[in-house]
């Protein structure tokens, strides 16, 4: 299923689905969000890669989901951190139909998406970063992320990014995080 708004703030705030074909009896499934790269300012839930693994991972019974987010040159930071944890929000409150564990959802993403994954799974606490848009009831907690080339934090002062500490995962490292992997 393809372009499912998760978030009405802009027509950027889409995602796509991939099922298992085949359905546990009365149980409950994994979830993976992808995140696509593309340094906060290009690249799509489209590209071949991410496609790819949309269906990859379905095969192997997760229900997968491929995330689009406003770039900066729409909204500034943190936008697109906010978006992502909105569309970790909207699966948490679509779990019961489409059969996911919400204990059970992990994400990944490649470079800036690595960025994103890992701030879903690092920065729950920061409630600045989730945002004003809709299932706020949900928590944008995950169980886990994996981090393809993630930047963890911007070294270079003169990026304004660097200014805000907040915005980059290796601040909340702490312990009882969730598990991180970093490729």
């Amino acid at each position: 299923t393809c372009d499912v708004p998760y978030n009405d703030v802009s027509p950027s705030c889409v995602l796509d689905i991939a099922e298992p074909v085949w359905n546990l009896e009365g149980g409950l499934r994994p979830a993976i969000v992808l995140i696509h790269g593309g340094g906060w300012s290009a690249g799509s839930k489209s590209d071949i890669v991410f496609r790819n693994l949309l269906i990859d991972y379905a095969l192997q019974g997760y229900v997968t989901l491929s995330v689009e987010n406003r770039f900066n040159q729409e909204a500034a930071f943190p936008a697109c951190i906010q978006d992502v944890k909105c569309a970790i929000r909207w699966l948490k409150a679509h779990a019961k139909e489409l059969k996911v564990d919400p204990e059970r959802i992990g994400c990944t993403g490649h470079s800036a998406g690595g960025h994103l994954a890992l701030m879903m799974a690092v920065s729950s606490d920061n409630a600045d970063l989730e945002g004003d848009g809709p299932w706020r009831e949900f928590s944008s907690s995950v169980a886990c992320a994996v981090g393809g080339a993630p930047p963890t934090e911007i070294g270079n002062p003169n990026i304004p990014w660097a200014q805000h500490p907040e915005w980059w995962p290796i601040g909340y490292i702490k312990a009882g995080q969730p598990p991180l992997l970093l490729l």
